[in-house]
């Protein structure tokens, strides 16, 4: 048995008061001494109105004030020490969605100063602790929680060989260079048939998000040639390469690649293996922060462009570790900045 009373035995020694049992026999049911038990049933000691005031043992009452004897139990939490921080931290968190990690890196990134230092790890402890106000586990995204997916059987590829991400330069894949995006779409509700097209930067992991009334290659063509009349002669600089997915959507790779200038090459599209997105990891990550902000099921048609721009921004905006705790925005615009 452990030291101490867990919150069933409570529930047990309650139920064991109620049926008239003495302590010395609750004691030993319950593998504790009779001293132990006295102290328990006092701690436990709930006032009640019934014609007259008496009290009860309840386990609720007696695990309650447990919980808050060890919340105070042992030295205070540094955190505790400086109020600026823990304040800084909760908005942070709460108004620009970072996580606990982003938001200490970013915070040594700008140079910000207070009056007591903390690791990311000691943060985490704190928010499960409950020391702040205002935040607690359900405010952080990712809870480590991974769901194994069925492997499916493979399709043959519709698309010439030369098209496969295996003939992608090795430059690509090690993100050395600006002007290599990934593409995919998110779904909104299955019966509108809608979607949002999404383009992520390789290396800055930037992207642009754009409605789609339909999920068709037309669609997707009109949005590439509407990038293309945005940056002009500049477009084959900034959209090297694409890589996509097996979907349908982008079989059509020659109108993808074809420019609506002269008629000749913009950009280079290569096409991953069925059923491996992680071949478009920075693509599918940006998806799922997407979700929080656009839920599955919704229907995308209702959603005005303002909050899917917005949204894009917001993601865009927000500091990531893998670039030091800079935001993808901040990279990109050196990117653009120097596009000769």
């Amino acid at each position: 048995m452990g030291k101490y009373f867990t919150y069933e035995e409570r529930c047990e020694l309650q139920g064991y008061i109620r049926a008239g049992l003495k302590q010395t026999a609750i004691a030993d049911l319950l593998g504790k001494s009779t001293r132990t038990i006295r102290r328990e049933i006092q701690r436990g000691q709930t006032k009640f109105f019934h014609y007259h005031a008496f009290y009860e043992y309840r386990a609720k009452t007696a695990q309650r004030r447990y919980e808050e004897v060890r919340k105070h139990k042992g030295c205070k939490h540094k955190i505790l020490q400086d109020p600026e921080l823990m304040h800084d931290i909760e908005e942070a968190i709460l108004m620009k969605d970072y996580s606990p990690d982003i938001t200490l890196g970013r915070m040594k990134l700008e140079g910000k100063k207070y009056k007591v230092s903390i690791c990311t790890r000691t943060l985490y402890r704190a928010i499960h602790q409950g020391l702040f106000n205002h935040i607690s586990n359900k405010n952080l995204r990712f809870q480590n929680i991974h769901h194994k997916k069925e492997e499916m059987a493979i399709k043959p590829q519709k698309h010439p060989f030369e098209k496969n991400i295996e003939n992608r330069a090795l430059s690509i894949l090690k993100r050395k260079q600006f002007g290599h995006w990934e593409m995919d779409c998110v779904l909104g509700k299955r019966e509108a048939g809608n979607a949002l097209l999404v383009l992520t930067e390789r290396k800055a992991r930037y992207s642009f998000i754009f409605r789609l009334q339909r999920k068709t290659q037309e669609e997707v063509i009109q949005v590439l040639d509407m990038l293309e009349k945005t940056y002009g002669e500049d477009f084959k600089k900034i959209f090297k390469t694409i890589t996509v997915d097996n979907g349908s959507e982008f079989l059509d790779y020659e109108r993808l690649e074809r420019s609506i200038i002269g008629n000749q090459k913009r950009t280079t599209v290569y096409f991953c293996h069925p059923y491996t997105a992680s071949e478009r990891g920075s693509n599918e990550n940006y998806n799922g922060k997407i979700r929080w902000y656009i839920p599955k099921g919704l229907d995308i048609g209702v959603i005005p462009d303002r909050y899917i721009w917005e949204t894009q921004h917001r993601i865009n905006d927000r500091p990531r570790k893998i670039l030091n705790y800079h935001t993808s925005t901040e990279v990109i615009h050196t990117f653009f900045e120097n596009i000769p």
